[in-house]
C-alpha cells in the first residue's frame, strides 16, 4: 500500500468578548492510502474558553476548482502549460527534485514566457502561488521580473498607462541558490478588466500568461534559465493561511499556536516584494519578527503588544524551504489617534507612491508612514470637477498596510487656469536671443504668475476642497497630512527654465514681452521684487496660511519647509506659524556632504525640530545607486572635497546629517528599498530608524551616542565637531578626524584618531537620572588594523576603573566591540565619563554608545 505524507492547514481566529484574540495554528500530518477519502478532514479542537467563537476554519487541500501542478510529481509535462514564443520548457533533475525548467531564446525576453491555459471560475483563483529559482542566482540585492497579464472570457486584459493596471509587473528576488516562494494576487486585474470591458457577469479565466525575466537590463532583466518546482492558481495559498472578511488582528491581541507537527514557524515584519528565506531568519532575531520552533502537541503564545502595526508573513520552514506563507495585518485600535512624536510614527517614509511597485514597499518592516502625490492639474481637470480617485486608492491601500501617507500635489497646474492666469513658458515664441519655443517637456511646461490674484483665488479654493475631501473620506482617517506647496513657486518656477532663465527672474524683469496674457484678464501688473519682494512674501504668507486653516481643524499636518527664512531674499519669520501644532518642519535638500551642517539651512531647521523638540519630515531621494547618473545627466558632477565619493557612504551619512537635525520621519525611496540587501544601504536605514525621535525625551531614550566627525565650511576648516544624543565628547581636541579612510565602506568617509593617550565621554545628566543604577553595555564601532589596541573606563568621582581591552586581529576590518558596565551611577557634572586610551597601534573610530539593560 503506498502512503503519503500530506501537510494539511487550518486555522481558527477566536474572539473574546474581552478582546482578546487568539489564533490556533493547526498543522497536521495526515496519512492518505488508495482507500482515503478525498473528503476534507475537520480537525476538532476545544474552544479555550466558551466565550470565544470561530470566525474561520480554512483546509489546504487541492481543489478540482483549482488549478495546480506539482512538478516533483509529474511524469509528463501538462498539455496546459505551453512555451510562448523562442522559449522551451522541460522537466529537467536539480540537485534534489524534479522541477520545470524555463529558459528563454529570444533576446527579446518580452516575446517569451508560460501560457497556462484553464478554464476557472475567477473566484475560484484569487492568487498565483509559485516556487523558483533561478539557475544563475543574481548578485546580491538584484531582482528578477515577473510579469503577469490575463485572457478572462476569452478577453485580453490591457495594459492602462494612466491606471498602471491591466497587467502585473512584479520584482522578485534573485539572488538566492534556493527555493523562494511567490504569491501574487491577481484581484487587481480582475478589478480592471471588469472596468474595461463593462462585464458584470460570470468571469471565467481562460488563461494566463507568466513572463519571466522581461524588463530593462538593470531592473529585473533575466536570460537564464528558471526553476519551477510548481505552479497554483486559486484561492488558498499554499498550505497556510488566516481567512477573516479584515485579514488582520489588533496589536496586542494573543496567538496560540498549537502544532500537531514539528518544524518552524515564523512571523515576520514584510520586507520585500518575494518573502525571501534569508531576510526572514535575519528578520525572526530583531524586533520585527519571531521564530517558534514547532513541536508536536506543545502550544505556545505569541503576544502582538510589541509588533508594530502593519503587514506581516507568517511562514512554515521546512529543510530550509519556505513551503508555506500568508500575508496577514497587524493593526491599530480603531480609536487610534495619529502624533508625529509617538514611537509608532518614527522611522522611514517610503515616497513616491504614484506607481505600484512604489507602493509594495509601504508593507515594509521599517517604514511607518508613506509619501503619495498628485498632480493639481489631475485631481481638477475642469474648473468645476474634482477627481479624488487616485487619492482614494492610496488612502485604501493606507488603511490596508496601516501606513498613513503624507500627501502633496504638484505641477503642473491646469490647462483651465490660464483662462484667467497670465503665464510664460508652454508657447513662448522666441525672443531676440533666440530663446523659447522648445520642444522639450520642460519647455512646453507653463509657468503662471502665481502672485495674481486670480490665481491666488483657485489655488486656495482647491486647498479647502481637497480639505473637504479629506474630511467626508471613509479613509480620511489614513491621510497623516499635506506637505504645503508653493506650487508655481516651486515645482514650476525653480525647476523649469523659460527663455534661458528661471521663472523668478521672468517674475522681476521690466519687460514682460514674454508674457501670454490669459484669455479673460491681463497680466497681474506688480513686479516680484518691488517693496522688498512684497509680493512674494505675501504669496507664502497667503499659501501657509490656506493650508493651516483647512487643515488643522482636521487634526492634519502641515509640512512646511523652514528656507523661506533664508531663501530667495524672502527672510520671512516663521516662528508664528511653527507654534501650530500640527505645522512641522520639512526639508528636501539633505546630503551626506562634509560641509551640510556649515549651510545656512541647517540652523534654521534645526531652530524648529530639534530646539524645538518637534518632530520633523525629511525628504532626500537621491542617496542612491542612481545619484551619480542623475548627476551626469544633469550636469552635476560632486565636488569630492565635501562629498562622499559613493552612493553607499551617502546615504549613510544623510542619516547623520537628519539626526543632528532632529528629523524623526525620514524618506526612502524605491531605489534605496530596493538596495537594502547592500549592507550600507541596511546600516543607513538601521541607523536612522534605530535613534530617531530619541531627543524629545529621555526616559524614552534607548542609549546614549555619538558619531565621531567632522564637518568642515568651504575651505576645509572643521567648524563642527560629531553628531550624537546624550553622550558628548568632552575635549575634541583630544582626537583628529580623518578623511576618506576608506572608500570601500560606509563608514570610512570620516572617522576619528586618538590624537595622543585618550578622549573622554560625558553622558547627559538627564539621561543618567533617567536610567541610574542600570546596567548597561558600551558598544564601540571602529576600524581595525593589526596591532591596534585600546581600553574602555569608566571614571565615577575622578576614580578610573577599567571595562576591559580591545585587540585587534591578524586582518583589517570593521568590528563593534562591547563592555559591560554595572550601573549607570556617575556622579553629575564632569566627573563621570566614558574614556577611550589608546594602548597601540592607530584605531580608528566611528561610533560609541553606551545602552542600559
Amino acid at each position: 500500500m503506498n502512503t503519503e505524507i500530506i501537510m494539511k492547514s487550518i486555522f481558527y481566529l477566536a474572539v473574546f468578548t474581552t478582546r482578546l484574540a487568539v489564533v490556533f495554528l493547526i498543522v497536521a500530518c495526515l496519512e492518505k492510502n488508495d482507500n482515503t477519502s478525498e473528503n476534507p478532514i475537520k480537525t476538532e479542537l476545544k474552544k479555550p474558553t466558551e466565550h470565544s467563537t470561530v470566525v474561520n476554519c480554512i483546509k489546504s487541500t487541492p481543489s478540482d476548482e483549482e488549478f495546480e501542478v506539482d512538478f516533483r510529481k509529474t511524469e509528463v509535462l501538462p498539455a496546459t502549460l505551453k512555451p510562448l514564443g523562442k522559449s522551451s520548457l522541460n522537466l529537467v533533475q536539480t540537485q534534489q527534485e524534479q522541477a520545470l525548467l524555463y529558459k528563454s531564446i529570444d533576446q527579446n525576453t518580452w516575446n517569451s514566457g508560460i501560457n497556462i491555459e484553464t478554464s476557472q471560475n475567477v473566484k475560484n483563483s484569487r492568487y498565483l502561488m509559485f516556487h523558483y529559482k533561478l539557475a544563475t542566482p543574481k548578485q546580491l540585492g538584484d531582482k528578477i521580473t515577473f510579469n503577469i497579464s490575463l485572457k478572462i472570457n476569452g478577453i485580453q486584459s490591457n495594459w492602462n498607462k494612466k491606471t498602471r493596471t491591466g497587467v502585473i509587473h512584479k520584482y522578485l528576488a534573485a539572488d538566492s541558490e534556493g527555493w523562494i516562494i511567490a504569491q501574487i494576487d491577481l484581484n487587481e486585474i480582475y478589478q480592471h478588466w471588469k472596468k474595461q470591458t463593462g462585464h458584470n457577469g460570470k468571469m471565467e479565466l481562460t488563461s494566463l500568461l507568466l513572463k519571466p525575466g522581461v524588463g530593462a537590463k538593470n531592473r529585473g532583466f533575466y536570460r537564464g534559465g528558471t526553476y519551477f518546482r510548481d505552479i497554483k492558481i486559486g484561492n488558498r495559498p499554499q498550505a497556510v493561511t488566516i481567512e477573516t472578511e479584515q485579514n488582520r488582528i489588533v496589536r496586542g491581541d494573543k496567538i496560540l499556536v498549537s502544532p500537531q507537527i514539528s518544524g518552524e514557524l515564523f512571523f515576520t515584519g514584510w520586507s520585500a516584494p518575494t518573502l525571501h528565506l534569508k531576510d526572514t531568519q535575519r528578520l525572526a532575531r530583531t524586533k520585527h519578527g519571531k521564530k517558534l520552533t514547532l513541536k508536536a502537541g506543545e502550544q505556545t503564545v505569541v503576544d502582538t503588544s510589541s509588533f508594530h502595526p502593519g503587514v506581516y508573513n507568517l511562514s512554515i520552514v521546512q529543510n530550509g524551504v519556505i513551503e508555506a506563507s500568508h500575508e496577514f495585518v497587524v493593526a491599530y485600535p480603531e480609536d487610534h489617534v495619529f502624533d508625529l512624536k509617538n514611537q509608532d510614527l518614527i522611522g522611514a517614509v517610503n515616497i513616491w507612491n504614484d506607481i505600484d511597485m512604489s507602493r509594495e514597499y509601504n508593507k515594509h518592516y521599517s517604514v511607518v508612514a508613506a509619501c503619495g502625490m498628485g498632480s493639481w492639474a489631475e485631481l481638477q481637470p475642469e474648473e468645476n470637477r474634482y477627481d479624488f480617485e487616485s487619492l482614494e486608492r492610496l488612502l485604501e491601500f493606507a488603511a490596508y498596510t496601516q501606513k498613513p501617507i503624507m500627501y502633496k500635489f504638484n505641477a503642473p497646474a491646469p490647462d483651465w487656469i490660464f483662462n484667467y492666469v497670465a503665464h510664460v513658458g508652454g508657447k513662448t515664441p522666441v525672443d531676440k536671443n533666440g530663446y523659447g519655443g522648445g520642444v522639450s517637456r520642460r519647455e512646453r511646461a507653463k509657468a503662471p504668475q502665481f502672485w495674481s490674484p486670480a490665481y491666488k483665488k483657485y489655488y486656495k479654493q482647491f486647498i479647502f476642497a481637497l480639505a473637504d475631501y479629506v474630511s467626508k473620506s471613509p479613509n480620511g482617517k489614513w491621510f497623516l497630512g499635506l506637505r504645503v506647496q508653493p506650487n508655481a513657486f516651486n515645482e514650476e518656477a525653480w525647476h523649469y527654465k523659460f527663455n534661458g532663465k528661471e521663472m523668478p527672474l521672468a517674475g522681476i524683469t521690466p519687460d514682460r514681452s514674454t508674457w501670454i496674457a490669459p484669455k479673460y484678464g491681463k497680466i497681474y501688473p506688480s513686479l516680484l521684487e518691488a517693496n522688498n519682494m512684497k509680493e512674494g512674501k505675501q504669496y507664502f504668507r497667503d499659501v501657509i496660511s490656506w493650508y493651516q486653516d483647512a487643515f488643522t481643524p482636521l487634526g492634519k499636518y502641515t509640512f512646511l519647509r523652514p528656507y523661506l527664512e533664508v531663501d530667495h531674499k524672502l527672510n520671512l519669520d516663521l516662528s508664528k506659524v511653527y507654534q501650530n501644532k500640527f505645522t512641522v518642519c520639512m526639508g528636501t535638500d539633505c546630503t551626506g556632504a562634509r560641509n551640510k551642517l556649515t549651510s545656512k539651512r541647517v540652523p534654521v531647521f534645526k531652530k524648529y525640530t530639534y530646539d524645538m523638540k518637534k518632530p520633523a519630515y525629511h525628504e532626500d531621494t537621491w542617496g542612491s545607486q542612481e545619484a551619480v547618473a542623475w548627476n551626469q545627466r544633469h550636469g552635476r558632477m560632486p565636488n569630492y572635497k565635501f562629498e562622499p565619493r559613493t552612493p553607499e557612504q551617502d546615504i549613510y551619512w544623510r542619516q547623520i546629517v537628519k539626526l543632528y537635525e532632529g528629523v524623526t520621519f525620514g524618506a526612502f525611496g524605491t531605489v534605496e528599498f530596493r538596495q537594502l540587501p547592500n549592507p550600507a544601504y541596511q546600516a543607513a536605514i538601521d541607523l536612522f530608524c534605530k535613534y530617531s525621535g530619541e531627543h524629545f525625551d529621555p526616559s524614552r531614550s534607548t542609549a546614549a551616542w555619538t558619531v565621531l566627525a567632522g564637518f568642515v565650511d568651504w575651505k576645509l576648516n572643521i567648524k563642527h565637531r560629531n553628531v550624537g544624543y546624550y553622550l558628548t565628547e568632552d575635549n575634541m581636541s583630544k582626537t583628529t578626524i580623518a578623511f576618506n579612510c576608506d572608500e570601500n565602506d560606509h563608514r570610512g568617509f570620516m572617522m576619528a584618531e586618538i590624537a595622543n593617550k585618550e578622549t573622554s565621554f560625558s553622558i547627559a545628566d538627564e539621561f543618567l537620572k533617567e536610567h541610574k543604577n542600570k546596567k548597561a553595555k558600551v558598544s564601540i564601532e571602529w576600524l581595525a588594523n593589526p596591532g591596534d589596541k585600546w581600553e574602555v573606563l569608566a571614571v565615577n568621582g575622578g576614580k578610573p576603573k577599567s571595562l576591559g581591552e580591545i585587540s585587534a586581529g591578524s586582518k583589517r576590518e570593521y568590528r563593534v566591540d562591547s563592555v559591560d558596565l554595572s550601573k549607570l551611577n556617575f556622579a553629575k557634572g564632569t566627573e563621570g565619563h566614558i574614556v577611550l586610551r589608546k594602548l597601540s597601534g592607530k584605531p580608528l573610530f566611528h561610533l560609541i554608545e553606551v545602552r542600559p539593560l
